[in-house]
């Protein structure tokens, strides 16, 4: 994975389920996965099983909101350049209802 986080930047991240009271619109997004055929937005981390919580977005298909672990992540290339996963660098956390492609507005 190019953009590998660091420990300290997973640290940031709510565990997984401690933002089950908040609605979806009002969720945070803490850092943005991108490859060819998806992206990964992920809002909550364990970091013992090095697991997101986030919205995925794998096309074709259905995006969905579901975990993804950052070893799956990592481990991913495309079947034509064996590209591999990146974090979107230049993410700003934000809310989901500022994302078009999760909130629907896109």
């Amino acid at each position: 994975m190019k953009n590998l986080p660091n420990d300290l930047e997973l640290g940031s991240f709510p565990g997984l389920h401690e933002t089950m009271e908040i609605p979806f619109p009002e969720k945070e997004v803490l850092m943005h996965f991108i490859m060819d055929s998806g992206e990964w937005f992920a809002g909550e981390y364990d970091p013992n099983e090095r697991l997101f919580y986030g919205y995925a977005d794998l096309r074709p298909g259905r995006p969905e909101w579901r975990c993804f672990s950052l070893d799956e992540l990592s481990g991913l290339r495309t079947s034509i350049l064996n590209l591999g996963v990146e974090r979107d660098v230049c993410w700003m956390p934000k809310k989901v209802k500022e994302i078009p492609i999760i909130s629907g507005g896109e």
